[in-house]
């Protein structure tokens, strides 16, 4: 298992240094679904539908004022707010008892 989150790791770092960004962001992959960029009273913000055809609204955030935008080839890497659960991966030999 120790094999496998080391790839997931180093395959995530590879993709942020790809797009020339930081490597601390979750990634959510939506290449296969139809997307949109609208501002707003200076505010980005992104579309997409989901599989279900539901439109999904998240606000794009800033960095040095400008939106998060990072475009790469065929693809393109925005930072967005999301509400997410987030699984924290533990190894079991170093639980301590408190």
């Amino acid at each position: 298992m120790k094999a496998e989150i080391e790839q997931f790791i180093n395959s995530k770092k590879t993709l942020m240094q790809m797009f020339k960004c930081r490597d601390d962001y979750f990634i959510k992959s939506l290449v296969d679904l139809e997307w949109a960029l609208r501002t707003d009273e200076g505010v980005t913000f992104l579309t997409y539908w989901n599989d279900s055809n539901n439109k999904v609204n998240l606000v794009v955030t800033r960095k040095n004022g400008n939106p998060q935008i990072y475009k790469n080839g065929q693809y393109t890497l925005i930072i967005a707010i999301d509400c997410i659960k987030i699984a924290f991966l533990l190894e079991n030999s170093k639980n301590i008892v408190i």
